[in-house]
This record gives structure tokens, sequence and C-alpha cells, in this order.
């Protein structure tokens, strides 16, 4: 992983709320900006969203500005979680990684493990 964020939504759309670094803080800015992405779609359907390689015809296809723009910063892999409940999406906890790294040579988080870190349960 190399690098992380956390977007709560306000008024359906994420509104970042902290980054682990510039380049982190830039991909959910994009998100934001764009309103199209990982994280958003994340929320959107309530379930984790793990984007392996940017760069493959298949996110590039369903992201085709965040993939290129991510890629250009040096990101390969994004794994965008839900936060809240089932009922209640809240934000977004995002893990951006390169394709060296993260997620092929490093056990991805369950969802259900980074949800219970991150936000407290009924």
């Amino acid at each position: 992983m190399t690098g992380a964020s956390v977007s709560p939504r306000g008024d359906g759309m994420p509104v970042r709320m902290g980054a682990s670094d510039a380049a982190a803080a830039r991909l959910a800015e994009i998100q934001a900006t764009l309103g199209d992405g990982p994280s958003l779609y994340a929320a959107q359907a309530g379930a984790p969203v793990l984007a392996s390689d940017l760069t493959a015809d298949r996110a590039a296809r369903r992201w085709p500005v965040f993939a290129q723009q991510a890629a250009e910063a040096g990101v390969r892999a994004v794994y965008s979680v839900p936060l809240g409940d089932d009922a209640v999406c809240v934000g977004t906890l995002d893990l951006y990684g390169d394709a060296q790294r993260w997620p092929c040579c490093a056990p991805t988080p369950s969802p259900t493990a980074v949800r219970h870190s991150t936000w407290p349960t009924r």
C-alpha cells in the first residue's frame, strides 16, 4: 500500500477528510471533482471495490479519466471500502497501491475487517 484516504459523504458527494500523503489527497480530490471513480462506486453500491490494475482495459474503460490520472501519479491499484452499515454509507476508506507492491504481494484486507476497524457497528 502506498497511501490511503478517508472521504465522508456530504449531500451524496465525497468530502475529503484525511489522507496519508499528498498523492492520496490528490486522488481523493480527483474522484470528488470528476464525480467518478472506485470510491464513489463503492459508496453507491454499498460494497467494496477492488481495481487491481487501473491500466487494464476493464478499469480504464470504467473510470477512464481517473485511471489515467492515477497511473500518472504512480498508482496502479485502488481498494475502496464503504464505511457505515448495510443501510447507510457515510463515506469510504480508499487504499492506493502500485503494481509492484500491492495488492499482488500482500493480503487484501477483508471488507468486514476494514469496516469493523474503522467504523463502530451497532
